[in-house]
């Protein structure tokens, strides 16, 4: 005989089926913190190339969560990523607002881009993680009544 389980109120015919419920509850709360930080990358973190973003936005990518461990990857292998963060005296703040063209390296290309970068921030190295996990909590609390 299989006993049933309740959790956060409502029944289930079985352990599996209530895991399972708790499982879809994980997946989409973190689908939506993943969709909601890609948006802040791309609004916040300084682009000029936008190499930095594309490899955020690659490790983010690979978030997931494992026996009800979430495990948001906040990370880049960007060599320049922490001159970039909090030192606006480097020679290339990378934050650009001036609305001049300049040359840059895209992966050993060189080119010209269009400085413009109004919303990037300084500290977004440190304000990320911040970001992410008030997303991820924001996102149980929302997604909590699936269970």
């Amino acid at each position: 005989m299989v006993t049933p389980v309740y959790l956060n109120g409502k029944q289930y015919p079985s352990f599996e089926a209530a895991r399972n419920a708790v499982r879809k509850m994980c997946l989409i709360s973190l689908a939506q913190t993943k969709s909601n930080l890609e948006l802040w990358i791309q609004k916040y973190v300084p682009k000029r190339t936008g190499q930095l973003q594309d490899n955020l936005l690659y490790f983010l990518s690979s978030s997931t969560t494992r026996y009800g461990r979430y495990e948001v990857q906040i990370k880049t292998d960007v060599p320049y990523a922490g001159d970039i963060s909090g030192n606006v005296k480097h020679y290339q703040t990378w934050l650009e607002h001036s609305g001049r063209w300049a040359k840059a390296n895209y992966y050993n290309n060189w080119g010209m881009i269009f400085l413009h970068d109004p919303e990037a921030i300084v500290d977004w190295m440190d304000v990320l993680p911040q970001e992410a996990r008030r997303e991820l909590l924001d996102n149980l609390l929302m997604y909590r009544g699936l269970v």
